[in-house]
C-alpha cells in the first residue's frame, strides 16, 4: 500500500474464517492489487485532473455500526441508510427484496456468488472497496415484477470525526421485469467523510431497470462511486446522474452490453462551483450486435468549479451493427472554472454507426442581448439561459417523481433561480 494513503487504511486485514472461499480469494485478489499497484496518483492517466490531494489530509476512521446517529423519522416510501448500513426498512412494492448485504453473507452466501465482484473492478478504490468492505445492500427484484412504485433509497452520511466507509450493493433484476430505483445521498457530517462504494447490477433478459442517483453537494463529504451493470439480451438501463455539487465526487460507470439487443441510455447533470470536483467516468462496451448505447451528459460550472468527463464507447469485433453514441456540453458561467472532457472510440468492427462529441463555451452574448432587451435583468437572463441549458437533460432522467425535485433544486443552485421557479414550475 502506498504511504500517500495511509490514512484510509493502515494495513489491510486478513479475511475472517467465517467468509465462504470465495469471497475471502476476491478479497485476496483486492489486496494483492493494492500491494502490488497501490490507489492512484496524478500520474495514474484516469485520475490525473482528479485533485487526490483531498483525501490525504484527514485521518479516517471507520465508524462504529451502532452510530450514535441522530434519530431518523420512519418513511413508509423509503430505506434509509446510514453510512452504509440499512437502518430503517420501508414498505417495499411486491416482488421486490431489500436485505442486508451482511446478513445474506452470513446466512445464505451462495446467493451471491457469482454475482458480488464478478463484474465490479478491482482496481484503485474500488479494490479498496472489496478488501475493506462488511456491509452495504442486496436488491433483488423478482422475475416479471413490475411494481409501479420506486424503490427508494436514501444514503445519510454521519460523521463527528473524520470518517471513512466502504458499502458493497448487489442489484439483481430477474428477467423480464421492470423497476425504478431512486437513490438520494443527503446528511451534512460535522466532520470530514469519505465514501468509497462499488456497486454491482445484473439485469436479465428482457427486464429493465431506471436508476436515478441525486449526490447533494456537501463540502465535507467525498464520494468515490463504481457502477458496474451487466445487461443480457434485450434488456435495458436508464441511469441519471446528478450531482449538485460537492468537495470531490466522482461516478465512474461501467457498462456491459453482453445479448444481443441490448440497451442503455446514460444521462448526466452536474453542476460545480467553488470548491466543488465533479467527474465523471463512463465505459461502455457493446460485447454483442444490434445493440445501442446513449450517453448525454451536460455540465454547468461557476466559480472555480472544476468538472471531468472521460467518456468511452468500446466496440468489440463480433458486435456488427452497433448503434452507440457520446455527448459531452458544458457551459462555463466564470473566466475561472475548469473542464476537461475527453470522449472517445475505440471500434473494432466494421458495421457501425457511432458518434462522440464535446462542446465548452459560455452563455451567448447575442442571447443574453435578445432577453435583455425584452426587460429581463440581466442576471435574471443568464439564469434562464443557463436553466435552459439543463432542463433538456431533467426532461431525459428516467424518474418522474423526481424531474420536479431536481428542477427546484437546480433553480435553488441558480444565482436569482428563485425568480424562475414559478415560470418554470
Amino acid at each position: 500500500m502506498s504511504a500517500t494513503f495511509s490514512n484510509l487504511v493502515q494495513a489491510l486485514p486478513e479475511p475472517p474464517p467465517s467468509e465462504p472461499a470465495w469471497l475471502s480469494e476476491l478479497r485476496s485478489a483486492a489486496a494483492r492489487e493494492l500491494s502490488e499497484s497501490g490507489l492512484p496518483t496524478r500520474k495514474t492517466e484516469a485520475w490525473r485532473f482528479t485533485p487526490l490531494r483531498r483525501l490525504q489530509k484527514p485521518a479516517f476512521k471507520v465508524p462504529k455500526s451502532d452510530g450514535p446517529f441522530p434519530a431518523t423519522e420512519p418513511d413508509p416510501g423509503r430505506i434509509i441508510s446510514i453510512n452504509g448500513r440499512l437502518s430503517v426498512h420501508g414498505t417495499l412494492p411486491e416482488g421486490v427484496q431489500v436485505r442486508r448485504l451482511s446478513e445474506v453473507l452470513s446466512k445464505e452466501p451462495e446467493r451471491l456468488e457469482g454475482h458480488l465482484g464478478e463484474i465490479g473492478s478491482t482496481r484503485d478504490f474500488s479494490a479498496l472497496n472489496a478488501a475493506l468492505f462488511d456491509d452495504g445492500l442486496v436488491i433483488q427484484i423478482d422475475a416479471g415484477s413490475a411494481p409501479s412504485e420506486p424503490i427508494w433509497i436514501s444514503h445519510h452520511a454521519w460523521a463527528d470525526e473524520p470518517t471513512v466507509v466502504y458499502p458493497r450493493a448487489i442489484v439483481l433484476v430477474g428477467e423480464g421485469a421492470e423497476c425504478t430505483l431512486i437513490e438520494s445521498f443527503v446528511g451534512e457530517p460535522a466532520s470530514e467523510h469519505l465514501r468509497d462504494e462499488v456497486m454491482e447490477i445484473r439485469i436479465e433478459k428482457g427486464a429493465r431497470l431506471g436508476h436515478v442517483r441525486v449526490h447533494h453537494g456537501h463540502e465535507r463529504r467525498a464520494h468515490l462511486t463504481e457502477l458496474a451493470i451487466s445487461i443480457d439480451a434485450d434488456a435495458r438501463y436508464e441511469l441519471g446522474s446528478v450531482v449538485l455539487g460537492g468537495s470531490l465526487v466522482r461516478v465512474a460507470v461501467n457498462v456491459d452490453l453482453r445479448g444481443r439487443g441490448a440497451e442503455t441510455n446514460l444521462t448526466g447533470i452536474f453542476l460545480a462551483a467553488d470548491g466543488d470536483v465533479v467527474d465523471h467516468h463512463t465505459r461502455v462496451e457493446h460485447h454483442e450486435g444490434h445493440c445501442r448505447s446513449d450517453q448525454n451528459f451536460r455540465g454547468v460550472l461557476a466559480g472555480r468549479g472544476h468538472g471531468v468527463f472521460d467518456g468511452i464507447i468500446v466496440v468489440h469485433r463480433d458486435a456488427q451493427r452497433t448503434d452507440a453514441h457520446m455527448q459531452n456540453r458544458n457551459l462555463l458561467l466564470s473566466d475561472h472554472a475548469t473542464i476537461h472532457t475527453k470522449p472517445h472510440l475505440e471500434i473494432d468492427a466494421d458495421d457501425v454507426a457511432c458518434s462522440h462529441g464535446a462542446t465548452v463555451g459560455a452563455l451567448d452574448d447575442d442571447q443574453l442581448f435578445y432577453l435583455r432587451t425584452r426587460g429581463i435583468p440581466e442576471e435574471t437572463a443568464r439564469a434562464m439561459l443557463t436553466y435552459a441549458f439543463i432542463r433538456e437533460n431533467i426532461e431525459s432522467l428516467p424518474s418522474d417523481v423526481l424531474r420536479d425535485e431536481i428542477s427546484a433544486a437546480v433553480l435553488g443552485w441558480l444565482p436569482n433561480g428563485d425568480r424562475l421557479k414559478e415560470m418554470f414550475g
